[in-house]
């Protein structure tokens, strides 16, 4: 079965040749002060495939930038890993093809493959772990179902909206106090019809109803704090030719909850394309660790893109992002940002990681190579921190990988 376990943004990547130019893992061009002091591949007993210097700090509030040591080729993994989540002491990896999730103790190294069993034609997408719950709760893109299995033993649960309309190629996940919220981006062949938010009651998981949201193909959904109050940030990627041009506005919207469910107070942000067809395409929400700022990485360009929570307005939109590295190429991006500030950027066509400095927006370092080998596509599509290291994962060739940093 096609997966499009990859976000909905780069499904055209996923389909074509793998073989990319060859380049050598000795001559990386390494940002700002970062440098490649080992190369190769992992040793027979699982040592490391390369090691970078650390380096002086590019901000003077900033942290220096770390020593860094990358094990490319860290845990096989099941078909497509798609997503990368934590909680519950654990990190969680969305198997697409397999329909599966696999469970990581990055404390033990403890690795239990195919953890939870979703069945056959689900395609999850994302997840989001309910840790007071001891629950997942699992969005299946093929499937039009939300599944909702024990973080405890991988049994399912539940499998809500079988059968029904209530979400319709679902994404994103994530709860508030009392409802859970997930995405659809009404996914259709190589379109998108108009998105929707469905919200359901988190104790009984009753499906409420649906929200309509301001642009198409909202795949990322967050319940962050801001100077305001908590908010459900909703972002809405718009619609992406299979290519990876960006054909409609995006957006993000912060929702106040309300007594009713299904009627939040709604304040809707565009993101407006521009002459660069790359341009666009907003990612995952990153809040900065005092919560006055929101990063969110284009998919398709390699820039963020900045909102400032205390004025409620855009620092720097689609007109004036900020550059991580410079190319003319299209790609897939994705990124996450740890208790430091600093955000941690993966380049898919590149097999790279970039960490950037939010204390004043600029480049720590990077590129960091993850690749196993020189000659083919791996391609890094998610990632999260846990303490001092990143672990991420290879959608192409179906591993996670890790890297040790020594700040």
């Amino acid at each position: 079965m096609h997966n499009p376990g990859l976000p909905s943004v780069a499904r055209g990547y996923r389909g074509r040749a793998t073989l990319r130019a060859a380049r050598s893992l000795c001559s990386l061009v390494v940002v700002v002060a970062l440098c490649l002091v080992g190369c190769g591949e992992p040793d027979e007993a699982g040592g490391p495939t390369r090691s970078y210097e650390a380096a002086g700090p590019v901000c003077e509030a900033g942290p220096s930038a770390p020593r860094a040591t990358v094990w490319a080729d860290f845990q096989t993994l099941g078909a497509d890993p798609n997503a990368i989540a934590r909680g519950d002491g654990y990190l969680w990896v969305v198997e697409s093809s397999d329909n599966t999730v696999s469970r990581f103790d990055p404390a033990t190294g403890a690795f239990d493959a195919f953890f939870i069993d979703l069945g056959v034609n689900r395609n999850p997408y994302d997840l989001y772990v309910d840790a007071p719950r001891d629950l997942a709760y699992i969005a299946n893109q093929g499937a039009n179902t939300l599944t909702v299995a024990s973080t405890q033993t991988g049994e399912v649960v539940a499998e809500i909206g079988a059968g029904t309309e209530a979400f319709d190629a679902p994404q994103g996940v994530t709860a508030s106090d009392d409802y859970i919220y997930v995405t659809n981006t009404h996914l259709r062949g190589r379109g998108f019809d108009e998105g929707s938010v469905t919200v359901l009651d988190r104790d009984t998981r009753e499906v409420l109803g649906s929200i309509p949201t301001a642009k198409k193909n909202p795949q990322y959904i967050a319940a962050i704090d801001t100077p305001h109050g908590p908010r459900i940030a909703v972002v809405s990627s718009g619609a992406i030719h299979y290519s990876g041009t960006v054909t409609s506005d995006g957006a993000l919207e912060l929702w106040t909850e309300t007594d009713d469910p299904t009627a939040p107070e709604r304040q809707i942000f565009a993101l407006e394309r521009t002459d660069d067809e790359r341009m666009g395409a907003p990612g995952r929400p990153l809040v900065t660790p005092d919560a006055t700022r929101l990063y969110l990485a284009s998919a398709t360009a390699p820039v963020l893109f900045v909102f400032d929570l205390q004025a409620m307005q855009w620092l720097h939109d689609t007109s004036d992002p900020l550059e991580v590295y410079a190319t003319d190429d299209k790609s897939l991006h994705n990124a996450t940002i740890d208790a430091r500030g600093v955000i941690y950027l993966t380049a898919f066509n590149d097999d790279a990681l970039y960490l950037f400095d939010t204390s004043c927006d600029a480049v720590l370092a990077g590129p960091l190579d993850l690749g196993t080998t020189d000659g083919y596509l791996e391609g890094p599509v998610d990632l999260q921190v846990v303490g001092d290291e990143v672990y991420f994962v290879m959608t192409l060739s179906n591993v996670m990988g890790r890297v040790g940093l020594g700040w």
